[in-house]
């Protein structure tokens, strides 16, 4: 009985990862670049799935996220999500060193903004019935 639980909850937990966007976090530059990238991975890996490039998989994804941090502090995040489309970006300013809250928030509505931008029409329609991305 305990494995049969198991089982299902296995596959239910699969399922749900299934459903998350895949996204890829790459080169970040500037001073405190790592930490800057860091931070956002912490917190968009949660709501997306993230996938490291070159990890031997072919995968598709939905979007790239890349930024630069200049000396004064400030941010800058593209959302990449279609070759023939300019990037979805953000400007945020870091506090103490850290990206403040608004910016996370801000940063996820721009991923979730180039997954919807890059979702062919014919599945708009069911992305907007489920509630997604």
């Amino acid at each position: 009985m305990f494995r049969l639980l198991a089982v299902i909850a296995s596959l239910t937990a699969a399922g749900a990862w299934a459903d998350k966007p895949h996204i890829s976090i790459v080169d970040f530059k500037g001073p405190k670049a790592a930490a800057v990238k860091k931070q956002l991975s912490a917190k968009l890996c949660k709501t997306f799935k993230c996938v490291k490039p070159g990890d031997g998989e072919d995968v598709a994804v939905s979007a790239i996220v890349t930024g630069a941090v200049d000396k004064k502090g400030a941010v800058s995040v593209a959302v990449y999500f279609d070759e023939e489309q300019q990037p979805i970006t953000r400007e945020m300013k870091l506090k103490a060193g850290k990206v403040p809250a608004p910016a996370f928030k801000s940063v996820t509505s721009a991923v979730k903004e180039a997954i919807a931008s890059g979702t062919a029409p014919e599945d708009a329609a069911s992305v907007a019935l489920a509630g997604s991305p």
